[in-house]
């Protein structure tokens, strides 16, 4: 009731930062709300019998009334808490984590009953503030509660429902051409393409969802460019048109004021789209970027799936991850079969690394990172020949095939070959003789690699420098000028504050006197 409140009020001042502020808060609200309390709020703050009301009551009809908002876990797989929400509310930080009480919970009673409990003096309870609702015709405050409608029908599984009942709203609200309807606009087109995901109709909306990308850089809508293009490179990677997402990205520009859980996903899908098209390094470095910029207090979905990625790409350039990122708390499990992918390729066991594979491909298939997993086994085998060629001197090819367990000799005389002209062993094959043969070890000190890692380094810290500077607000000078302007006032009345304590206490000296 609050959040519908401060909506109208920000409507009426046109204050675009305040709606933002409503809509962030969301997925704290959503759970939380019950069917019957939306109800409710929408018999309240809708016009009676309007077609409005009407269309809400029967769109709400299609939700069981058994319905209990989602659990943490449950969230994960359906929609943007965490990852939808602007700003990193602690909540809000793809899928719904809410931590912290809705705006309309009261914790008062509760503090009440824990001071008597303690023996301390109980304090009074209040009873919380109930906002009375008059009904509105603005489509800002219908848009937010059919925002809610579409939530809990995806949330109880009635996707047919969601997707006519979202298709039906956006229509209606496309027609208006009014910016304090952007955030909640771009909000709705996320549950619209996530409600056709699930029905697996999602290259039906494509035309639809470019074309609402084009009028939202029309209306510079930042907010709904960054959604509405998240959703076109999600629809093209979940159906594996890779090539197109790359056009994609390639004619279009990602809104530089844009949230931060926007933006992570945004790196995700560029590093999923580098990663297919064996541009490793580049996507090594947006997968880093989506994981620092992901909500750190939640998101636990998005930044498992986002970890997996990484670590699969880090093992393709040829570096082992630290045993630190298979130990991060809540994701033990989940990285499980990734550890066990790590430990085959670093110790270049080829049978190893075949079962792994085997026992967990539905875990990889599910991640979407199979394809991937397949490239290893090159790296599996130039492991295991890094090693050999660090122990022997010399070997025959024979025996690198026995110990690589590879098919035929000729196969592992390729494979040298291929390694050594790849620059991963420093060795010469005798093709007549049959072996290969190491040449003397060098200090790496000597070498490029330190300044490559230091340019890295050094390329790493200035990126951070460069976003921490474009993330930087600083205040208008209006607001400066009024600051100061108060700031002076309550100086001068402290020190008339200061002059009348000090007069008294010369009366009371004197009266003493």
């Amino acid at each position: 009731r609050r959040s519908v409140a401060a909506l109208e009020k920000a409507v009426q001042a046109r204050d675009l930062r305040w709606i933002s502020r409503i809509t962030r808060q969301s997925g704290k609200i959503r759970a939380v709300l019950t069917k019957d309390e939306l109800l409710k709020v929408a018999g309240d703050a809708l016009v009676p019998e309007s077609e409005v009301l009407r269309a809400f009551e029967a769109a709400m009809g299609s939700v069981p009334s058994s319905y209990a908002p989602p659990k943490k876990d449950e969230t994960i797989a359906t929609a943007p808490t965490p990852m939808e929400t602007e700003d990193g509310d602690a909540a809000s930080k793809p899928v719904g984590e809410a931590n912290e009480r809705a705006p309309m919970d009261t914790s008062t009673e509760s503090k009440t009953d824990a001071a008597a409990a303690s023996g301390g003096a109980p304090t009074v309870k209040t009873a919380p503030m109930v906002v009375k609702l008059v009904p509105s015709t603005l489509p800002e405050v219908a848009a937010y509660l059919q925002l809610y409608a579409v939530c809990m029908q995806i949330d109880s599984k009635q996707y047919g429902a969601a997707v006519s009942y979202s298709t039906e709203v956006l229509k209606a609200a496309s027609e208006l051409n009014r910016r304090t309807l952007d955030e909640i606009r771009a909000r709705l087109y996320f549950f619209y393409a996530r409600a056709h995901e699930l029905v697996d109709s999602s290259k039906l909306i494509r035309s639809n969802l470019l074309s609402a990308y084009r009028t939202a850089v029309l209306h510079h809508d930042h907010n709904g460019q960054a959604t509405l293009l998240n959703a076109l490179l999600r629809s093209y990677v979940n159906a594996n048109l890779y090539d197109q997402a790359d056009k994609l990205v390639s004619k279009t520009q990602f809104p530089e004021t844009r949230s931060n859980n926007q933006f992570a996903r945004y790196l995700y899908y560029i590093g999923r789209i580098r990663a297919v098209q064996l541009d490793y390094s580049e996507s090594f470095t947006c997968l880093e970027q989506a994981m620092r910029k992901a909500p750190q207090n939640g998101a636990l979905g998005f930044r498992t799936l986002v970890q997996k990625l990484i670590v699969i790409v880090q093992l393709l350039t040829g570096e082992i991850p630290s045993r630190d990122v298979f130990r991060q708390p809540k994701m033990t499990a989940a990285l499980a079969p990734y550890f066990a992918i790590t430990k085959a390729v670093r110790d270049g066991d080829l049978e190893n690394f075949s079962q792994v594979v085997h026992a967990s491909e539905a875990a990889f298939i599910r991640d979407g990172t199979m394809t991937l997993v397949g490239r290893l086994r090159q790296n599996v085998i130039k492991a295991g020949l890094r090693k050999i060629n660090t122990c022997y001197s010399k070997i025959s090819i024979e025996d690198v095939c026995a110990r690589l367990k590879l098919e035929s000799p000729q196969d592992a005389e390729f494979v040298i070959a291929k390694s050594i002209r790849d620059g991963v062993v420093d060795a010469v094959v005798n093709h007549e003789r049959g072996y290969m043969s190491s040449n003397e070890f060098f200090d790496t000190y000597a070498t490029i690699e330190p300044s490559n890692a230091f340019h890295s380094r050094i390329a790493f810290c200035l990126s951070i420098y460069n976003d921490a500077v474009c993330a930087m607000r600083f205040p208008d000078k209006q607001d400066d000028l009024e600051n100061t302007k108060a700031h002076r006032e309550r100086l001068k009345e402290e020190q008339e504050l200061a002059q009348t304590l000090a007069d008294d206490d010369d009366d009371e000296d004197d009266d003493a006197f």
